[in-house]
C-alpha cells in the first residue's frame, strides 16, 4: 500500500495516498465563530469552501509546529484540510509489514486503522473515511 507520511510533532502517522487529493502549503483561513478548537476556519479549495481542520488538535496529538502542510481528503463528496506539521514523504509499505490494531485499543479510539513497521519503527495508519466521518458527526 502506498501511504503519504505525515508528521505531527514528535509523532508519525500515515495515512493512504489514494485517500489524498492534494498536499497544500499552510493554506489561509477564514475563521468561524463559536467553532471547535480543532476547526481552523473555511478554505477556498478549487472553487469550493471546505474546512480546516488541526489535524493534532482532532486527535489530541501535541504538535511543535503551527502546521506546515495540509492534506485534502475526501469521501462520499464531502472533503477537508487537515493541517500537519509536515508531509516528509511518500513511501510504499508490503501487506506483510501491517498489524491491525490491539483489541484492548481498538474500541477506545475510532481513527487508527492499523499499525505499519518500517525500518524498525511503528507508523500508525489513519482511517481516512473515519477521519471524515468524525467530521460529519
Amino acid at each position: 500500500m502506498q501511504v503519504v507520511i505525515l508528521d505531527l510533532g514528535k509523532e508519525t502517522f500515515a495515512i493512504e495516498a489514494l485517500a489524498v487529493q492534494e498536499i497544500l502549503r499552510r493554506p489561509h483561513a477564514v475563521s468561524l465563530p463559536e467553532a471547535p478548537p480543532h476547526v481552523l476556519g473555511i478554505i477556498d479549495f478549487r472553487g469550493r469552501s471546505i474546512p480546516l481542520i488541526h489535524l493534532g488538535r482532532m486527535l489530541s496529538v501535541p504538535t511543535t509546529e503551527e502546521g506546515m502542510r495540509a492534506i485534502v481528503l475526501e469521501d462520499e463528496g464531502f472533503s477537508a484540510a487537515f493541517l500537519v506539521d509536515d508531509v516528509s514523504d511518500v513511501i510504499n509499505i508490503p501487506d506483510h509489514a501491517f498489524d491491525p490494531m490491539p483489541a484492548a485499543i481498538e474500541g477506545a479510539t475510532q481513527v487508527p486503522k492499523a499499525v505499519a513497521r518500517v525500518k524498525d519503527r511503528l507508523i500508525v495508519v489513519i482511517d481516512p473515511v473515519r477521519l471524515l466521518l468524525g467530521l460529519r458527526r
